[in-house]
């Protein structure tokens, strides 16, 4: 059988405005109780939840240092209320959505514990991108039992054609080059965000001549870490 392309998929759906970004990516506005992420089986009753029921109370932590942190952007996806970008891309015969008005890229964290729900949030203002139910989950319908940080890439072979992680340099390359993540925070049991337990963590890599990890330390500014790799040279 053959599968329908993308366009065809949001033909019903009541597109209410394009947005055609700068690489040439095409999204669809449509509304938000429409969004195919609702065709999924296990979603066939589900009501949408538009904001978190609750937010992670948060320890004290110093600011980074005078110097800053570079930001990495997305591009921002605006939508009018109620509706949600959906990357139209016939080529991948896939569809990305997005439970949310616009994305903001800053730091992030997961979180909800009063609906189950998995909640992805953004920076300081903790902006709410959407979130993953509950339903669709079997062993973390209620809480986690490890997280994970860094990165991975994956390639048509990967033992031999291995991409780059990151922006493309070493750990060691440190600040300006390598990529990192800082503040790094788990949502514990009492619904409070607080540092990892750096005596529980478990650092690697698949490979250490194409990707590293480093500066993984904890201090004032919380916990935080270099990470990345150019993968393979040629």
């Amino acid at each position: 059988m053959q599968r329908e392309t993308n366009k065809e998929i949001l033909a019903h759906r009541n597109v209410n405005k394009t947005i055609m970004m700068e690489g040439g990516d095409v999204y669809d506005c449509i509304d938000v109780s429409v969004q195919p992420t609702l065709d999924h089986p296990l979603l066939k009753y589900h009501k949408i939840q538009m904001e978190p029921s609750s937010v992670p109370v948060e320890e004290s932590i110093k600011p980074p240092s005078p110097n800053g942190v570079l930001q990495a952007h997305l591009s921002i996806v605006e939508c009018p209320k109620g509706m949600v970008p959906i990357l139209r891309n016939n080529r991948m015969g896939h569809i990305a959505s997005y439970i949310t008005e616009q994305v903001i890229n800053k730091d992030e964290q997961l979180e909800d514990p009063k609906t189950a729900n998995w909640w992805l949030m953004y920076g300081e203002e903790k902006t709410p991108i959407g979130y993953w139910p509950s339903s669709l989950f079997s062993h973390i319908k209620d809480k986690g039992i490890f997280s994970y940080w860094g990165g991975f890439v994956q390639g048509p072979t990967a033992s031999s054609d291995s991409a780059q992680m990151g922006s493309g340099h070493f750990a060691s390359e440190g600040y300006g080059k390598a990529a990192f993540m800082r503040n790094i925070q788990i949502v514990d049991i009492n619904n409070k965000l607080v540092t990892p337990n750096r005596h529980k963590d478990l650092l690697g890599t698949s490979d250490k001549t194409k990707y590293s990890i480093g500066g993984y330390v904890v201090d004032n500014h919380g916990m935080h870490m270099y990470y990345g790799g150019p993968g393979n040279l040629f």
